[in-house]
């Protein structure tokens, strides 16, 4: 991952304690529902930091992102293929329409939900043993702290 993207991640998920240190918000393990936000110093934060954000080679990133753009576009195409072999008319019908939208949305929104969740799972579970050891705090990090944190970034 490229340091800016590196920097954003930490922009995000770290924001300066009061007393000193860094208050760490962990991922949320279903994308739904509160965070937890722990106390960390400098060392904590970078062991995190490796964990969250690796560095991962360029081809890897771009390999991963073509398949972002590659699965549902082939999804679709075989979704109205199949429709256009099996139907029984020559042109396209309003609830052929809105089956075709169903089959192809439904599928993806489920398959990207599950991928999101199944990441910050994976993370939560390299993340245990660490987390386990960290004091929690009542500080927050706002949505307002993260839109400065990414700015800065910039």
């Amino acid at each position: 991952m490229s340091n800016s993207s590196r920097d954003t991640i930490e922009a995000v998920v770290f924001k300066p304690a009061a007393g000193g240190g860094f208050v760490f918000q962990a991922p949320k393990p279903w994308l739904f529902g509160e965070t937890h936000h722990y106390l960390v110093n400098e060392a904590q934060k970078t062991e995190i930091l490796t964990i969250i954000a690796p560095n991962v080679p360029a081809w890897r990133r771009n390999a991963i992102i073509g398949a972002f753009i590659l699965c549902p576009l082939l999804w679709a195409i075989a979704i109205a293929t199949l429709m256009w072999a099996v139907s029984d008319h020559d042109e396209l019908t309003g609830r052929d329409a809105v089956e075709m939208v169903i089959l192809i949305l439904i599928p993806l929104l489920l398959a990207l939900f599950l991928a999101i969740a199944w990441t910050e799972q994976a993370k939560l579970a390299k993340l245990a043993p660490l987390i386990a050891r960290l004091p929690p705090t009542e500080e927050q990090i706002t949505a307002a702290d993260k839109r400065r944190g990414m700015t800065r970034s910039i």
